[in-house]
């Protein structure tokens, strides 16, 4: 895949949260998926399986610079997913619609989907049932750039027991 949205820094980063977190062979769920680029990364490193939440619907412009709009981000999605056939699970509609039909119990969630403060904190608040004990909960764009993230994540959680790995931190579920 050509990545059009993350750095190579920041693919590292991801790869290196991934690390953080010692799971192996790991069912996730990622909340906004894109283009597919994360979960590109996700399956490359230890992931099995991943229901890929995602609306592909245009985005309120004050909460991203976009450099290809979602209408084409899906399709690009759709490619690339065709090379780990039976281990994504799209999942088109939004976060709260999937987690409210969503049954299972896994071993990490990636937040990245609106990364406006009320969105960010129902995300966490709806997917953290879904982890099981020992697993993660996770996003992406902790920095000052997202005042929206840092606020609804630092919230919620103990600000000792997050960790960063770049822009992406993490929470383990006790």
């Amino acid at each position: 895949m050509v990545y059009c949205m993350r750095s190579p820094g920041e693919v590292i980063d991801l790869v290196n949260m991934i690390k953080y977190t010692g799971l192996k062979d790991f069912t996730m769920v990622e909340v906004g998926c894109f283009s597919g680029e994360s979960t590109e990364v996700f399956l490359n490193n230890g992931a099995q399986y991943i229901y890929a939440v995602d609306m592909w619907q245009p985005l309120p412009r004050d909460y991203t610079n976009l450099k290809i709009e979602p209408h084409i981000a899906e399709p690009i999605f759709d490619a690339c997913m065709k090379a780990y056939d039976g281990r994504v699970c799209k999942m088109k509609m939004s976060s709260e619609q999937a987690a409210e039909s969503f049954k299972e119990v896994v071993d990490l969630v990636y937040i990245d989907a609106c990364h406006i403060y009320h969105a960010v904190k129902r995300d966490i608040e709806i997917w953290i049932s879904h982890i099981r004990p020992g697993g993660f909960i996770t996003g992406h764009d902790f920095s000052g750039n997202h005042k929206g993230v840092m606020q609804a994540v630092t919230e919620k959680f103990t600000q000792a027991k997050i960790h960063l790995c770049g822009p992406n931190w993490v929470y383990p579920i006790c």
